[in-house]
């Protein structure tokens, strides 16, 4: 049976996979609707860069979940 860290550390990359898909799909039709009224889409980018900077976050957690104390 695996061990409680490396469980931790493969539900930590499974919601970073999820947070960065949702956001790049979420983006991707703001971004479409921003164009359909000639906007700026400004919120595509806001959301955009949100799901860069907490799915980078959800990594380097699963990251230091899975480091060996040894290390």
């Amino acid at each position: 049976m695996p061990s409680w860290k490396t469980l931790g550390a493969g539900c930590l990359t499974i919601l970073a996979l999820v947070v960065a898909s949702g956001g790049c799909i979420t983006s991707f039709v703001l971004f479409a609707q921003a164009m359909e009224q000639e906007a700026r889409p400004n919120n595509a980018l806001i959301v955009f860069a949100l799901t860069v900077i907490v799915g980078s976050l959800l990594v380097v957690a699963a990251r230091a979940v899975s480091k060996d104390p040894d290390e």
